[in-house]
């Protein structure tokens, strides 16, 4: 670190600190050995990682310079206000690397249990349901004719081409 009213003689003494910390690096020092031991910056103690970030999230003075770098490339000495600093790319993602979700959307005919119906009743019923679909019937009018879901079951018709699904709670 080197306060913006530093001495010309501080500035000289501090890039060549930053100068001969550049040289261990590419003479195979640890990164983030190197960072803990010698820089006064605020992720110091975590190894100098600034953590997964996009171009616009870096500091600006940075994000030029990561761009154009390649994983495992080391920069020249980089001047701010604030000292000298040294990056080095861990590692790159690209795009089309973002995690995916996949989305399923789902339609149900419940049964609910009671004292009149139990969990065994519950299952059946269902079974006999889902092979009645497997073998072709309407599970819109399946489902409005035998759901106890009233909430949805007069809605299932506009559930075109979605995944049939049977449930049942006990």
């Amino acid at each position: 670190m080197v306060p913006e009213s530093a001495s010309v003689d501080d500035v000289v003494k501090a890039q060549n600190k930053a100068t001969a910390v550049l040289a261990d690096l590419r003479r195979g020092a640890d990164f983030a050995q190197t960072a803990v031991s010698v820089s006064g910056g605020q992720q110091a103690l975590q190894g100098g990682d600034l953590g997964w970030r996009k171009p616009g999230q870096l500091p600006s003075l940075f994000g030029n310079i990561a761009t154009a770098m390649k994983v495992g490339d080391i920069s020249e000495l980089i001047r701010s206000p604030s000292g000298f600093h040294i990056i080095k790319l861990i590692d790159k993602r690209k795009n089309e690397e973002r995690n995916i979700v996949t989305q399923t959307r789902a339609r149900h005919i419940l049964m609910r249990t009671s004292e009149l119906v139990s969990g065994d009743d519950a299952r059946r019923k269902l079974e006999q349901l889902k092979e009645r679909i497997i073998a072709g019937d309407d599970f819109a009018e399946l489902a409005r004719s035998h759901s106890d879901d009233t909430s949805t079951a007069v809605n299932v018709a506009n559930w075109a081409g979605w995944v049939p699904v049977t449930w049942y709670r006990r």
